[in-house]
């Protein structure tokens, strides 16, 4: 083989290579993006939950009259899950963490405490920020 026709071969692996990272970063972030979002506003859902059974029931404003108080009550109901399993998980972290901490040098308790800064950090940018603690 001579120079140029293993440098091309180079370039057209590199060139692979590049091309299969990209594509897998590209899925991978779309992927993610999918799994780690929040869960959905119950007064979103409460509206989404009004309009479809409006559109496709035809309900009187007497039947909504009667209807909204429940779907009202729905919605606060969602809500008061979704905190309180937020709350658990989040405090599931908290113990977890601070068992991990008692096993650590102060360097890596340092470095965990920057790692766990992060974490918060990244939900928090994602809008899935941790209730505090009860």
């Amino acid at each position: 083989m001579n120079k140029l026709s293993s440098w091309k071969t180079g370039c057209y692996l590199a060139a692979i290579f590049l091309g299969g990272g990209v594509t897998g970063a590209v899925i991978t972030a779309g992927t993610v993006k999918k799994k780690a979002f929040p869960p959905p506003d119950p007064a979103h859902i409460a509206r989404h939950m009004r309009s479809r059974l409006q559109d496709r029931l035809q309900l009187t404003p007497a039947q909504m009259e009667k209807i909204d108080p429940i779907i009202d009550r729905a919605s606060a109901e969602l809500a008061a899950v979704q905190t309180d399993g937020l709350q658990r998980v989040a405090e599931i972290f908290r113990k977890a963490h601070a068992q991990i901490a008692t096993e650590l040098t102060p360097e890596q308790q340092k470095t965990f405490a920057e790692m766990e800064h992060e974490r918060l950090e990244f939900l928090r940018r994602k809008g899935c920020s941790p209730p505090p603690p009860r």
